[in-house]
């Protein structure tokens, strides 16, 4: 009987249906969840007010020497996800980083937790479990309904999920006041791309992260890239 359900034509309504309340519950007991981070993060609304900010990509065009420059002018900048690989081969650190992906999240929230910045933020959805991550403060991440990705205003109230994390840093930066930010790092192109027609394709020329090389400490260009 069971079997038979399950290859009936109502199963698939029926689990989806039991998927948006289970959703629901969550995000009705996760609510509270982020109650700190909303009063919290209202102190930084407008604080860099005109200045400019510099937001961290992790693409292959990233390298140390330009972190190196940063530091030195003491520039602030917003970093992300994995930038802290980066920290054992320069004195630059973000001023601001931020997280939003899940699996990033679940996978890597030790190495997130030692992350030291001035602010940390983790933007998870409501709907979801939230992980604890040392010295962060959590704020709503609201995912695109309908194929509509909309960009926050308050990210007090929320930030929206526009893909990619660079997308979260922006709405941040905006929030926060500034009038000029630099996107350095933020690379156009993946490994994998879908085509118009729904199709996947792959490039093995393109890196989709940035690598620990020679060329990357010294900058310049090189034919082979080699690891420490």
């Amino acid at each position: 009987m069971p079997n038979k359900f399950r290859e009936s034509r109502l199963y698939p309504i029926v689990r989806r249906a039991g998927r948006a309340v289970e959703k629901g519950i969550k995000r009705i007991l996760n609510v509270n969840r982020f109650r700190a981070g909303r009063v919290y993060i209202q102190k930084y609304k407008n604080l860099y007010d005109g200045q400019r900010c510099f937001i961290i990509g992790n693409g292959p065009s990233l390298t140390i020497k330009d972190l190196e420059k940063l530091h030195e002018a003491g520039e602030i900048s917003i970093a992300s996800n994995s930038i802290y690989n980066l920290f054992p081969k320069t004195q630059w650190r973000p001023s601001i980083y931020t997280v939003h992906d899940f699996q990033e999240i679940k996978k890597t929230r030790e190495k997130i937790s030692a992350v030291k910045a001035g602010l940390k933020i983790v933007a998870m959805s409501a709907s979801g479990r939230i992980y604890d991550i040392d010295g962060a403060i959590l704020l709503r991440l609201i995912e695109p309904s309908r194929g509509e990705i909309l960009f926050s205003d308050d990210i007090a109230r929320c930030v929206y999920d526009g893909g990619t994390v660079t997308y979260v840093s922006i709405q941040c930066a905006v929030y926060m006041g500034f009038k000029e930010i630099i996107l350095l790092g933020v690379d156009h192109s993946f490994a994998r791309e879908e085509t118009k027609d729904g199709k996947i394709k792959v490039n093995s020329e393109i890196k989709n992260h940035f690598k620990i090389t020679r060329l990357m400490i010294f900058g310049g260009t090189a034919r082979k890239m080699k690891r420490l």
